[in-house]
């Protein structure tokens, strides 16, 4: 949850509208498409991830309980290969974002003075 919720706000401040209130300037076109690609990718591991866990058995159960009936093991192999992508496009966009923030005060600096 924690994941989806820094998705959504990367998500929110790579849009362009609203740039003027926060008096910066919008962020790269290649931010904002990492940011859409993760809030995209990211609902895609919360998807795989509940049917991973209707799919699959659980610690303590019996075999009378009623599961999704899909392959388990491929839905949880699915699930950890978006997991690393979202950890992946995490890891690429937070430099870009952290670059971007330590440029912002330097160039309103420049332009008052």
């Amino acid at each position: 949850m924690l994941l989806l919720t820094t998705t959504v706000v990367t998500w929110d401040r790579a849009r362009s509208h609203g740039a003027a209130e926060r008096e910066t300037a919008p962020l790269p076109p290649r931010c904002r498409t990492a940011s859409v690609t993760l809030l995209a990718v990211n609902a895609l591991l919360v998807v795989v991830g509940t049917l991973a866990t209707g799919a699959g058995p659980h610690a303590g159960d019996s075999s009378a309980v009623h599961r999704i009936p899909i392959n388990w093991t491929l839905t949880t192999s699915i699930h950890g290969a978006w997991a690393v992508t979202v950890f992946g496009i995490a890891g690429f966009l937070l430099p870009l974002l952290a670059r971007k923030a330590s440029d912002a005060p330097a160039k309103r600096r420049r332009s008052s003075s």
